[in-house]
């Protein structure tokens, strides 16, 4: 299973629909960091789970992650860093490198 971690931006709207669209929902959950809402840009009418802003929480959800599955993650930050880091999780972990990475702070965390 593939799990993806993403921000609500416009962008990602057209992303969760590629997903749809190729036939491969089955294999791929959306968890959205924040609440419901949070960004008048972000829509879907998909299946996605809203994580809140609770690290703790974030480390929860991946302790769920089987061995076999893997990570995908949008704006790496320090939050995102340190919830997998204290989940334990071994999976890989794949970064899409879209411009936040390079300059939220601290910006020595990428």
């Amino acid at each position: 299973m593939n799990y993806h971690i993403i921000t609500q931006e416009k962008f990602f709207n057209t992303y969760i629909e590629d997903i749809y669209r190729l036939g491969l929902e089955d294999d791929n959950v959306i968890w959205v960091r924040g609440n419901e809402g949070k960004n008048a840009f972000f829509h879907t009418e998909r299946k996605v789970e809203y994580l809140g802003n609770s690290r703790h929480h974030y480390e929860e959800k991946l302790k769920l992650l089987k061995p076999e599955d893997r990570l995908f993650v949008s704006w790496y930050d320090s939050k995102i860093g340190n919830a997998i880091l204290r989940s334990g999780i071994k999976n890989p972990v794949y970064v899409y490198l879209m411009g936040a990475e390079f300059y939220s702070m601290p910006y020595w965390w990428h």
